[in-house]
């Protein structure tokens, strides 16, 4: 596990991803998430960009990690990954913001 900034794409590329490591600390992560939320009448969906940011996840020996959060009353975030090296993969991020959800993968290097 490498310290330092890591950037990177979230989703199909769309979005970004981006975070600093400290000692055994995930700390500024923020991704973006594409949401589908429900339209006025049946049947009808469109689609949301919104942010989930945590602030600090500790970082298992090996390298994963896993957190959970809530940001006010209806938004809540998930998100886990692996760090190896100065790459993080298996990462995936879900975000729900009242009504509209979303879910993607990441991916991230150091730099």
């Amino acid at each position: 596990m490498a310290a330092g900034r890591y950037r990177g794409a979230a989703g199909n590329g769309a979005g970004s991803v981006r975070f600093r490591v400290e000692g055994s600390t995930v700390r500024g992560f923020s991704a973006t998430v594409t949401m589908l939320c429900p339209g006025v009448t049946a049947g009808q969906l469109s689609t949301q960009a919104g942010v989930a940011a945590i602030a600090r996840v500790r970082l298992a020996p090996d390298g994963s990690f896993v957190a959970a959060t809530t940001a006010g009353r209806e938004t809540s975030i998930r998100v886990h990954g692996r760090l190896a090296g100065s790459r993080l993969t298996g990462g995936r991020v879900e975000l729900s913001v009242g009504t509209c959800t979303g879910s993607g993968t990441f991916r991230a290097r150091r730099g």
